[in-house]
C-alpha cells in the first residue's frame, strides 16, 4: 500500500480533536546538553514539523562580517561529513517532504515538513547540521555570488531599499542597523575562517530550540532526540550582545533618489522589546492603526485617495525595535504629503483614546489571528519556536488575556508615549521620474498573482514557509527556493487536508455548485469560489473592465456602505478578497466557525447587490491607474508583459495591452458598463463556493441555500474557448532597458500548447519538474545556472496550463554583467535536457516528490478548498485527491523524454530582458 494510501484512508478514520490546537500540551525538556526541546502532539493528520531555531542573526554580527548569518544558512544545504551537497534537499524531496531556512535579525530556523514515519531522517539531518557542516571554501566563493544576485533582486525593491535605509538611520549604536542579508563587501570578502568560527560559536545545542508538532508520540520521539541530539556535547556560551541604542534625541531623515513612479514613505518609531508590558497595548495601536480596510490608516490614505497601499508593524524583536509605518502614494502625490497624512495619523493617536468599538476589533483581529495560526502544524511549530528564541514559548500561553486587558488609555498612552518627533525616523523614496516604456503586468492570463509586499516581507530571509510571522511582524520571504513549482498542478501552494469523509458537493436548483469538507480540528473555515466572468468576457475596447467589476464588489451594496462592508469583516478578524482573473471571478475568505453565517451574507451580499457608487467607482479608477503607472518600475512584471505579448496575437484572451492602453482602457470604462456587465456575467450558473472547516456539511449547504438559492440566473452557463497559438517561426529577442536598478530580470519561453485537460498534462508537469520546475535548488536549470556557475539567486520554470494553452517560460533575475552566460547557459541546458531527458534517478526523484509532497501540501484549511476548487473548475471529480498518485504514477520515463521533445523548443523562443542591460 503507497504511503499516500495510508495517509487517506487515515484521514478518513482520524477525527480531529474538538478543542482549537493551542489547547494542546506543550512537552518541554531540557537535554543535559542545553538542547530546548518543545514536543505538541496533533494527531488530526499524519504529518510533522521538525524544526531547529537558533539564537543568532544580524544582531550578532558587526562590522567586517555583516550577513554572515544569512551566508552561513545558506552553507548549511552545501554538505557535511556525510552528506554531500545537496544531499538534504534530495532526501527530504524523495520523501516527499519540504525544507527550507530562514534568517533574521534576532534568529536562523531550518524546517522540514513530512509525512509521519519519516520524523527519524528529519532529526538526523538536523543533528548532523549542526554539528558537521564543511563549509568549503570552493562552495563558500560560489555562494557568496549567489547572496549578491540576492541582494541585488532587493536593491530593485524601493521599498525594501527604504527599509535597509530605515535601520541605518535610526539606529546608530545596536547591530540592528546591519542588512540581514549584509553589505555586499562584507558579503564577498568574509574570509572562510571567519565564517567557520561563526558557526563554532553560534550551532550549538545550549543555543537551540528544537521544535517538533505533529502526529507523534512524545516518550517515542524523546528516544529518538537523545539518541541524535543528545550525543552532540554543550558549546561554549556565546558572546552576548551588549550593546544598546543610546535613547533618539531628535528627528532623523534620509531621502532615496532613484528611478521609479511612484512616492514612498517609511516612518518608524523606537518601541520596547518583545517582553516589555508596554508591547502589548502596542500591538493592539498597530492592529487600530492599519488592520483591515475599516482601520484609520485604510481609510485615512487609502479611502482618501492619497496612497494605494498603506500598512504598520508593531516591531515586537528581542532587543528593541521600530514600530513602523509605510505606504506607496498614487500617481502625483508626493513623499511629503505621505509623511504628513501618516504623521497626522499618529498624533491623532497620542492625542485620544480609540474608541470602543477600535478597540474591541482590534482584540478580535488578534485573537482570530492566534486561532488562525493553529491551522496545520507548520504554523503552530513556527509559533512555539519564534517566541521561545526571542523570550519563551510560554509567553503564547499568556498573550491573549494581556492583550484582552489591554485599555484605550494604555493605547493612547504608548502612542504619546513612543511616537514623538525626537523618536522618529522619516524616510523618503523620491521617484526620479516616470520609468519609461509600458511592459509590467501583474494581472498576467492564467499567470501568478504578484502583489506588493507590505508589512509581512522585510524581517528575515526566508523560504515560503506556511506564513506564521507572530502578527505583521517584518519577515522578508526569499531564500534558497522562492519561486513556484511547477509541477503542482492545484493551485496551492501549502494547503490544508479533509480530515473525515469525502467532500459533499450540492447543485442547488439554479446551478450553484456547493462543495463541503468537514474538518473539526480548528476552529475556523475556509472558503473558495469562483464564477467565470474574468477577462475572457472584456469587450475589446474595455480591457480591465472585469478586474473593474470585481474591484467594486466591496465597494457598497444595496444594504451596506464600502465602509460597513469593512468594519463587519475587521470586527470579527476575517478577511475576504474578490479579484478577477482572465478566466474566473475569484472569491476567498477566512473567517473564524462562529462567523460562518456573516461571511456568507457577506460574499452573498457583494456577488448579487453591488451598486457602484459614482465616488467609490472614481477612487478605484485612481487606484487601478496609480497601480499601473508604478507597475513601470518592476522589470519582472515588465518583462513578463511583453512575453505575454509576444507569443500571443492582438485580441487573444491572453494577449498583454502595454501598460498605457491599460490605463486609457480604465479611464473609458463607465459607471453604465460597470453595471451591464455585471447584470449580464454574475450569476449562479457557473458560481461553485467550497466550504472546507469546522462546519457541518449539511449544515453548510443549508445555509448556502439560504444566502444564494434564489439568486436568478442570467442564462444557459457560459464556456470559454480560449484559442491555441502556434508558436514562433523563429527566435526574437526584446529588450526592455531600466539602467537604475540593480539587477535585469529575463524571460525565456514560447507558446506552451498545453492546457490542463490535455492527456498530456500530468507527463509535462514531471518533465519541468526535472528541468526547472523544482525551483533554484532541485532542477536541471537551478543546478547549473545557480549551483555550478554561480550566476542567479533564483531560477525556475512554469508551464501556464489552465483552460487554455499558456505560456512556457524559464525566468532569473541576474546582475547585468551575468545576463549574457545565464541564457546561454539556459539555452543550452534545454537543449542537453531535450536530447537526453532526465535520468532514471531524475524521473524517480520528480514522482516520488510530486506524490509525495502532495499530502503534505494538503495541511491547511484554505489549501483543500483550493485544491477542490481547482477539482470541480477543471472537471477532475470530487476523487481528484484520492486518484491524484495514480495519475502521476502511470507516467513512464519514455513519456517524459518524449514530451520534453514535444513541447521544448528553445529555437521558437522569445528572449526579453528587462533591468539595466545594454
Amino acid at each position: 500500500m503507497t504511503i499516500f494510501r495510508r495517509f487517506y484512508i487515515a484521514l478518513l478514520l482520524l477525527m480531529a480533536v474538538s478543542a482549537f490546537a493551542a489547547e494542546n500540551a506543550v512537552t518541554e525538556t531540557v537535554l543535559p546538553n542545553g538542547l530546548t526541546v518543545l514536543i505538541k502532539e496533533v494527531h488530526s493528520a499524519p504529518v510533522l514539523t521538525v524544526q531547529v531555531w537558533y539564537k543568532v542573526g544580524s544582531r550578532n554580527e558587526h562590522t567586517g562580517i555583516t550577513g554572515t548569518s544569512h551566508l552561513l544558512e545558506h552553507m548549511m544545504f552545501k554538505g557535511t561529513e556525510e552528506y554531500g551537497k545537496g544531499e538534504f534537499q534530495r532526501l527530504v524531496k524523495s520523501k516527499g517532504g519540504r525544507n527550507n531556512a530562514s534568517t533574521s535579525n534576532d534568529f536562523t530556523n531550518y524546517w522540514e515538513l513530512l509525512s509521519t514515519e519519516h520524523l527519524e531522517l528529519a532529526l538526523k539531518l538536523e543533528a548532523d547540521r549542526m554539528t558537521n557542516a564543511l563549509i568549503d571554501a570552493k562552495e563558500l566563493d560560489a555562494e557568496k555570488v549567489v547572496v549578491r544576485s540576492e541582494l541585488e533582486w532587493r536593491e530593485n525593491d524601493p521599498e525594501m531599499l527604504l527599509y535597509t535605509s530605515m535601520d541605518s538611520a535610526a539606529y546608530t549604536a545596536h547591530p540592528y542597523r546591519w542588512p540581514i542579508i549584509g553589505w555586499t563587501a562584507d558579503v564577498m570578502n568574509v574570509p572562510r575562517e571567519k565564517v567557520y568560527n561563526y558557526y563554532r560559536t553560534f550551532y550549538h545545542p545550549n543555543n537551540a530550540t528544537l521544535v517538533i508538532v505533529g502526529d507523534v508520540d512524545i516518550e517515542k520521539t524523546m528516544a529518538l532526540v537523545r539518541n541524535y541530539f543528545g550525543v552532540i556535547p554543550k558549546g561554549p556560551e556565546p558572546p552576548p550582545v551588549y550593546t544598546e541604542e543610546p535613547p533618539q534625541r531628535g528627528e532623523r531623515r534620509f531621502a532615496l533618489k532613484r528611478e521609479g513612479s511612484a512616492a514612498r514613505t517609511m516612518v518608524g518609531f523606537h518601541v520596547p522589546e518583545l517582553t516589555d508590558p508596554d508591547t502589548y497595548p502596542i500591538m493592539v495601536l498597530d492592529q487600530i492603526l492599519s488592520g483591515g480596510k475599516s482601520s484609520r490608516l485604510y481609510q485615512s490614505l487609502v479611502e482618501g485617495q492619497i496612497a494605494t497601499s498603506v500598512w504598520s508593524t508593531s516591531g515586537s524583536s528581542r532587543d528593541p525595535g521600530l514600530f513602523l509605518l509605510a505606504a506607496t502614494g498614487r500617481d502625483g502625490v508626493t513623499a511629503e504629503q505621505l509623511e504628513k497624512a501618516l504623521v497626522e495619523e499618529v498624533e491623532k493617536a497620542a492625542s485620544a483614546p480609540p474608541s470602543p468599538d477600535e478597540l474591541t476589533r482590534a482584540k478580535n483581529q488578534l485573537e482570530a489571528y492566534l486561532i488562525f495560526q493553529n491551522d496545520g502544524v507548520s504554523r503552530q511549530g513556527y509559533q512555539l519556536g519564534y517566541y521561545n528564541t526571542l523570550a519563551s514559548w510560554k509567553y503564547l500561553d499568556t498573550l491573549l488575556p494581556r492583550l484582552n486587558a489591554v485599555t484605550a488609555e494604555e493605547v493612547q498612552r504608548v502612542a504619546k508615549q513612543y511616537m514623538t518627533e525626537d523618536n522618529r525616523t522619516v524616510g523618503w523614496f523620491v521617484p526620479t521620474g516616470p520609468t519609461a516604456g509600458g511592459q509590467g503586468d501583474s494581472s498576467m492570463p492564467g499567470a501568478p498573482h504578484f502583489s506588493e509586499q507590505i508589512a509581512a516581507n522585510y524581517r528575515s530571509e526566508s523560504d515560503r514557509m506556511p506564513s506564521a510571522v507572530p502578527f505583521r511582524s517584518n519577515t522578508v520571504i526569499a531564500s534558497n527556493n522562492t519561486q513556484p513549482v511547477a509541477a503542482s498542478d492545484d493551485p496551492a501552494s501549502s494547503s490544508t487536508s479533509p480530515k473525515a469523509a469525502k467532500p459533499k458537493r450540492v447543485v442547488l436548483g439554479n446551478g450553484m455548485v456547493v462543495i463541503v469538507q468537514e474538518n473539526p480540528s480548528n476552529r475556523t473555515i475556509a472558503i473558495s469560489g469562483n464564477l467565470k466572468a474574468g477577462g475572457y468576457f472584456d469587450p475589446t475596447n474595455k480591457q480591465g473592465l472585469a478586474k473593474f467589476v470585481a474591484g467594486m464588489l466591496s465597494r457598497g451594496t444595496q444594504s451596506r456602505t464600502a465602509l460597513d462592508i469593512a468594519k463587519e469583516t475587521d470586527f470579527v478578524g476575517a478577511n475576504i478578497n474578490i479579484s478577477s482573473s482572465t478566466e474566473a471571478v475569484e472569491v476567498s475568505a477566512k473567517a473564524l466557525s462562529k462567523d460562518f453565517g456573516l461571511m456568507l451574507d457577506l460574499i452573498s451580499d457583494q456577488l448579487r447587490n453591488p451598486t457602484f457608487p459614482d465616488e467609490q467607482i472614481e477612487k478605484l479608477r485612481g487606484e487601478m491607474v496609480s497601480e499601473l503607472e508604478q507597475e513601470k518600475e518592476n522589470t519582472e512584471l515588465r518583462a513578463r508583459r511583453a512575453l505575454y505579448r509576444s507569443i500571443y496575437p492582438k485580441g487573444h484572451p491572453y494577449y498583454s495591452q502595454t501598460i498605457e492602453e491599460d490605463q486609457a482602457s480604465i479611464k473609458s470604462i463607465a459607471k453604465d458598463d460597470l453595471v451591464a456587465f455585471h447584470k449580464k456575467y454574475y450569476g449562479p450558473e457557473t458560481t461553485v463556493i467550497v466550504i472546507v472547516g469546522d462546519v457541518e456539511a449539511d449544515q453548510a449547504v443549508s445555509a448556502v441555500e439560504k444566502q444564494f438559492g434564489n439568486w436568478q440566473p442570467t442564462g444557459p452557463a457560459r464556456k470559454i474557448d480560449i484559442p491555441d497559438v502556434a508558436l514562433a517561426s523563429e527566435p526574437s529577442k526584446v529588450v526592455i532597458p531600466v539602467m537604475d536598478k540593480s539587477q535585469a530580470d529575463v524571460f525565456f519561453g514560447h507558446a506552451g500548447q498545453l492546457s490542463r485537460d490535455d492527456p498530456d498534462f500530468y507527463t509535462v508537469n514531471v518533465m519541468n519538474y526535472v528541468l526547472g520546475g523544482g525551483g533554484a535548488l532541485d532542477s536541471r536549470l537551478g543546478s547549473r545556472i545557480r549551483d555550478d556557475m554561480g550566476l542567479v539567486y533564483s531560477v525556475y520554470s512554469w508551464f501556464e496550463a489552465t483552460l487554455g494553452e499558456g505560456p512556457w517560460y524559464a525566468a532569473f533575475g541576474a546582475n547585468p554583467e551575468n545576463v549574457d552566460k545565464a541564457v546561454a547557459a539556459t539555452d543550452e541546458e534545454i537543449r542537453r535536457y531535450i536530447n537526453s531527458g532526465p535520468t532514471e534517478e531524475e524521473f524517480k526523484g520528480a514522482i516520488d516528490y510530486i506524490v509525495g509532497v502532495f499530502p503534505i501540501r494538503l495541511e491547511r484549511n484554505d489549501g483543500v478548498a483550493s485544491v477542490l476548487l481547482s477539482a470541480e473548475f477543471y472537471g477532475l471529480g470530487m476523487d481528484y485527491i484520492q486518484e491524484y498518485p495514480k495519475l502521476y504514477r502511470a507516467v513512464t520515463i519514455n513519456q517524459v523524454r518524449a514530451a520534453a521533445k514535444k513541447y521544448l523548443h528553445p529555437d521558437r523562443r522569445t528572449l526579453v530582458i528587462a533591468g539595466p542591460y545594454k
